[in-house]
């Protein structure tokens, strides 16, 4: 069998190895191991990737995610969450104090579910968070930000998956009051761990800022708020700093080996793709199919894995069939469940050659056609 072709793999070039090598040679020689230079440089680099004024590094983005739904107010008040996302989406909320309530998926778009969205809505609501999920901006995204405005409602987007994605020219972190980035070893730029606030709202920014150093106040130090160590060191800041310096190359391989697997799937019985719209441009952090059923899917990824040796998975999860989040389902949240469960994350990384690409197509085509009748 040929080597294995994994999910997920992080690229970092041989020049971009030898800059961050030196660069940590010297932090350490230096002895800055928080909050330096690169820290510096890195918060700069994001700002403008994300099209915002300001952006402000911390050790997660879990963490970025509940200091920006502290700051917005979701304590004793309702945060509309999409079911079909991670589990941080909902642990966030309750982190912040705020109460996660499950939304519906539009399985077309990866995202909420409008018609859920208005039937979730109550006068204990006081934002949204908003997922990009596996990098793709929804096709709905004009109708989703028109109803957090008609509603009076914050909205911070979980970024995760979409560093560099766009919508009608606007950024992703940029469409709402805030977005939220990952450095996770999975993410199209890691540093191992870590994570981001953007936002062009400075009082977001300063208490972003505060609350990553145990709370204390600009200027005087004191503590007058309850915070944590939650800055991102120095090393992981230079490591992320010059990772994304290769991101433009690393997302066009992406959208290359995108382009090959639509091209090469497209027409087969029992595959489907996500809607992304003409003014969208994803991330492609991961590229999902949607086969025909869960039975399907869990027959087409045994046999990649075994037969043809590539990785593939699910998207998620659906949060509310998590053990620890089952008390939120409401039994409506079934589309979510539903597009989930068939979904199949091909490899997609910056690592792939052509002929991996051409593995993944053929393999999926023989074993789809293979399973139809199953």
């Amino acid at each position: 069998m040929s080597p294995m072709i994994p999910l997920f793999r992080p690229s970092f070039p041989e020049v971009v190895r030898q800059a961050i090598t030196q660069d940590i040679d010297s932090i350490l020689r230096d002895g800055a191991l928080m909050l330096g230079a690169h820290n510096t440089a890195l918060e700069a680099a994001l700002a403008e990737t994300a099209a915002t004024t300001c952006a402000a590094t911390v050790n997660s983005c879990t963490t970025a995610l509940t200091l920006a739904l502290d700051f917005f107010g979701a304590r004793g008040n309702e945060v509309l969450v999409p079911s079909a996302s991670f589990i941080t989406s909902v642990s966030s909320v309750l982190f912040a104090g705020g109460s996660p309530v499950l939304v519906d998926a539009n399985p077309e778009t990866l995202s909420f579910s409008l018609e859920d969205l208005r039937r979730k809505i109550t006068p204990r609501t006081r934002g949204m968070l908003w997922v990009h999920l596996t990098g793709v901006i929804s096709a709905e995204a004009d109708d989703i930000l028109e109803f957090a405005r008609e509603h009076g409602l914050f909205v911070v987007e979980d970024c995760a998956h979409a560093l560099g994605a766009s919508y009608g020219g606007r950024k992703a972190g940029s469409l709402g009051d805030a977005g939220c980035f990952s450095f996770y070893p999975t993410k199209i730029v890691t540093s191992g761990t870590g994570g981001a606030v953007v936002t062009s709202n400075p009082g977001l920014d300063a208490h972003v800022r505060k609350m990553r150093l145990f709370g204390k106040r600009p200027g005087d130090g004191q503590v007058d708020a309850l915070g944590n160590d939650w800055f991102l060191d120095e090393i992981r800041a230079c490591v992320a700093r010059h990772h994304l310096s290769c991101m433009p190359q690393q997302s066009a391989r992406r959208d290359a080996i995108a382009h090959a697997f639509r091209k090469g799937l497209a027409g087969v019985p029992g595959i489907g793709f996500p809607r992304v719209p003409e003014q969208s441009r994803p991330s492609y952090y991961q590229f999902p199919v949607f086969l025909s059923s869960r039975e399907l899917q869990q027959r087409v990824a045994r046999r990649l894995n075994d037969e043809f040796g590539i990785q593939s998975k699910k998207i998620y999860t659906p949060t509310h069939e998590e053990v620890c989040f089952r008390h939120l389902d409401d039994g409506s949240l079934v589309n979510a469940a539903d597009m989930l469960h068939r979904s199949l994350c091909l490899p997609v990384h910056a690592t792939m050659s052509d002929e991996d690409v051409a593995r993944v197509v053929s393999a999926l085509r023989t074993t789809v056609d293979g399973n139809q009748s199953q």
